[in-house]
């Protein structure tokens, strides 16, 4: 048994050889065009030492005709929404009846690539913009997925993140968890589970409802 294992580790460990993931991504990326999922996102301040949440949520992104459009709703007590679609991105806090709306034209293909980075990025893209190495395997929830370690290559992006790790489960190529670290050492970690993967989401799946009280700010002016 002990020469049988010895035997298998080699194919085992090419399987989930850093190549094999990037290349697995680059054939889902090609079939890309939506996906919906729950999600749990936890944020950790570093100079308190406080994590918060996690907050319960659900996602949606579809991919069309090169822009990339999402709708995260969270629920509970930090009742929040956040948008995307065209080059205009919103955040919406109901029990405050404001909604905050900015210009993502400069940002578009950084803020795409991210939101698609779980689901639907090719492993050449990521390695175009991240220094991507493999941080072996850990147990999330009970399935085994591989820890790709992301870090950014320019400096500009340098500014807002210090690193990204995404866990793949074997044999897959979309992300069941992601953790994004600021250069404060602040991190957000998100868990996706009931990943539907090119669902049918027409445009207006991603319209953002408004009652007619709501205060729209312009932070960016």
């Amino acid at each position: 048994m002990l020469v049988l294992g010895v035997a298998a580790a080699p194919f085992a460990a090419a399987a989930d050889s850093l190549d094999a993931i990037l290349a697995r991504m680059d054939a889902s990326a090609k079939k890309f065009q939506s996906v919906t999922a729950t999600l749990t996102q936890s944020e950790y301040t570093a100079v308190i030492k406080q994590m918060d949440g996690p907050d319960a949520g659900e996602l949606k992104i579809k991919r069309s005709g090169g822009h990339v459009s999402a709708l995260l709703s969270f629920t509970g007590e930090n009742a929040h929404t956040l948008a995307v679609k065209g080059n205009t991105g919103w955040q919406y806090y109901p029990k405050a009846k404001t909604v905050d709306e900015y210009s993502l034209a400069k940002y578009a293909g950084t803020i795409d690539q991210f939101l698609l980075l779980a689901f639907g990025t090719s492993g050449s893209d990521l390695r175009k913009t991240y220094d991507v190495s493999l941080g072996g395997t850990d147990s999330i929830k009970g399935i085994q997925a591989a820890r790709l370690v992301l870090k950014p290559k320019t400096e500009e992006l340098k500014k807002v993140i210090t690193m990204i790790e995404l866990w793949i489960p074997e044999g897959q190529a979309a992300g069941i968890q992601e953790k994004v670290t600021e250069p404060s050492g602040n991190y957000i970690l998100a868990e996706y589970s009931n990943v539907k993967m090119n669902p049918n989401l027409p445009d207006s799946a991603f319209d953002l409802k408004l009652p007619k009280d709501v205060q729209v700010r312009h932070p960016q002016k």
